[in-house]
């Protein structure tokens, strides 16, 4: 009887290899692709301002996590990182990129971009535009994931995921207060806030707006509103 049982577990066991084995061909019989891996609060896009970066800051680095599909070769690997024509930030003016290398052993990288400081930043704000194309290394991955926008300035920026739930309703003059108050363009979870974070972060902007109309009375936004926070 032991036998018996011991010949079935082993019959079970091949068949389990051999079903995974077909399942690893299976998976990778397509050629390698290359895609974003996105943020999920940032789908496809990054604001970044030097607004808070001390007059000395004149460049700095953001990365945009990139993945392939396939399995990794011990060879270096080029991939097609276009800069769309409808960029206006200018490349060598107000960014800079690496050469666009998967290295040998690597499944995903974080693919630097560097942002230049520069005068005009003051009153604009600069875009530019990433796609993902087909090399002669890979294809180009999943349609939804081959785009990526980067927002360059010196000013301010709504952040993409405000929540009008945790603050209140948007307003420059509140959100110039909150940067002011924190030190840290870093208010939401998108711009590099934790969640832990926003709740501290909301009692410490109702905490210094009562420091602040005990001493200057209440604080209006450029709409004429008067800057809030909720109770949550």
């Amino acid at each position: 009887m032991k036998n018996i049982n011991r010949l079935i577990a082993t019959a079970i066991l091949y068949l389990l290899i051999s079903a995974c084995g077909k399942e690893e061909r299976l998976m990778y019989k397509e050629p390698p692709a290359i895609y974003f891996s996105r943020d999920f609060v940032l789908p496809d896009s990054i604001n970044y301002t030097f607004v808070v970066k001390p007059d000395t800051v004149l460049r700095d680095t953001v990365y945009l996590n990139i993945r392939i599909t396939g399995l990794a070769t011990d060879a270096d690997r080029k991939f097609n990182l276009v800069i769309a024509d409808s960029s206006t930030a200018v490349k060598g003016k107000h960014f800079d990129i690496g050469p666009a290398v998967i290295k040998a052993g690597e499944y995903a990288i974080k693919f630097p971009v560097y942002l230049f400081r520069t005068p005009d930043m003051k009153d604009k704000v600069f875009s530019v535009y990433f796609r993902i194309a087909s090399s002669d290394d890979f294809a180009a991955g999943f349609a939804n994931s081959l785009k990526y926008q980067i927002r360059i300035t010196d000013m301010l920026l709504k952040p993409a995921d405000w929540s009008d739930f945790f603050y209140g309703a948007y307003s420059l003059t509140k959100h110039q207060f909150m940067v002011s108050r924190l030190g840290t363009t870093a208010i939401t979870m998108g711009t590099g806030a934790q969640f832990s974070e926003i709740m501290s972060i909301l009692q410490k902007m109702r905490v210094e707006l009562i420091r602040y109309e005990n001493t200057n009375g209440p604080l209006i936004d450029e709409n004429g509103n008067r800057v809030t926070f909720p109770a949550i």
